[in-house]
């Protein structure tokens, strides 16, 4: 006897908690790895002179900068290489959702363009506000993306 599985939208409850979870995750694999880096580009700013100080402040950007970068890259990279290959990154596999195409299957494009709004804390609220205000449960990223997360019940 076969069992019928239907999908529905995961709850926003859900997505937030899984959110959280993956947080941790890239803290875990991508932030903390990089402390000893971060720790010693401002170690560096002690000088004594006021040119000394001015020449590495402005390294101390530079390098700032690109650690900020990389980070965003990698945090970028750990949800769209989950979602395209998986449809689910950590979180969405323990709240046991996942990542669907409207009309076919998931692109690396669109895995990368539903999850660039996750770079900036703001850029993913205004996402988020459009699920809000549009009374859909997708974000405006998802909606450019075709893509929409779901649970089977």
């Amino acid at each position: 006897m076969a069992l019928n599985v239907k999908e529905v939208d995961a709850s926003l409850f859900k997505r937030i908690i899984a959110y959280l979870i993956d947080i941790i995750v890239i803290n875990l694999v991508i932030i903390i790895p990089l402390g000893p880096v971060l720790n010693s580009t401002s170690a560096t700013f002690s000088s004594s002179s006021l040119f000394g100080v001015y020449q590495q402040g402005m390294a101390l950007g530079w390098e700032f900068f690109v650690i900020s970068l990389f980070i965003s890259l990698m945090t970028i990279l750990y949800w769209a290489i989950l979602e395209y290959y998986l449809k689910q990154s950590v979180g969405k596999m323990i709240m046991r959702i996942y990542v669907r195409h409207l009309t076919k299957k998931i692109m690396f494009w669109q895995a990368l363009l539903r999850n660039v709004t996750k770079i900036s804390t703001m850029f993913l609220l205004l996402d988020i506000a459009y699920m809000l205000v549009s009374k859909t449960n997708q974000r405006y990223f998802e909606r450019l993306s075709y893509t929409t997360v779901v649970e089977k019940i």
